[in-house]
């Protein structure tokens, strides 16, 4: 059985949407292809929720009384830093640990919405930057020549 950690928690915001996210995960993945462990981030330490027992951050494996667990993936469910700006790929990735969701750099520069635009701008020939007002009705058909993206 793959040994899958459930990152979520964290200190931002949507805590509350990443712990609700990690629980729909854990209810829906195999039991009888994975062992589902869900790591709560708080602070700058993550514990298994439930039991308390801490993360080895040296090599992300749970410390138990049984011994290290080692994870063969990481399901990602943090909302914000460090999970959506790139920090915690890059960690895993160092570690060769897999895990879901985007890869460093595309999470970094998404992360960063002047420098998502920026990027855009510099490697995307269709790329525009027009002014929309709050409040201002769009007018879609002047935008049809510019096609999608609208970024």
């Amino acid at each position: 059985m793959l040994k899958v950690a459930i990152l979520t928690g964290g200190n931002v915001a949507e805590r509350s949407v990443s712990l609700k996210s990690a629980e729909t995960v854990r209810k829906h993945l195999n039991d009888q292809k994975y062992e589902k462990y869900v790591i709560e981030l708080n602070g700058t330490q993550f514990t298994e929720q439930g039991t308390g027992a801490v993360v080895n951050l040296n090599d992300f494996s749970l410390l138990t009384p049984n011994g290290n667990i080692k994870f063969d993936l990481v399901y990602q469910m943090l909302h914000g830093h460090p999970a959506e700006d790139g920090c915690l790929q890059g960690y895993f990735e160092v570690l060769g640990i897999p895990y879901t969701g985007c890869e460093v750099m595309s999470s970094a520069i998404t992360f960063n919405k002047q420098a998502c635009k920026d990027f855009c701008a510099a490697t995307t020939s269709r790329w525009r930057h027009p002014k929309c007002c709050k409040g201002e009705a769009i007018n879609w058909p002047s935008w049809k020549p510019w096609a999608f993206p609208y970024l």
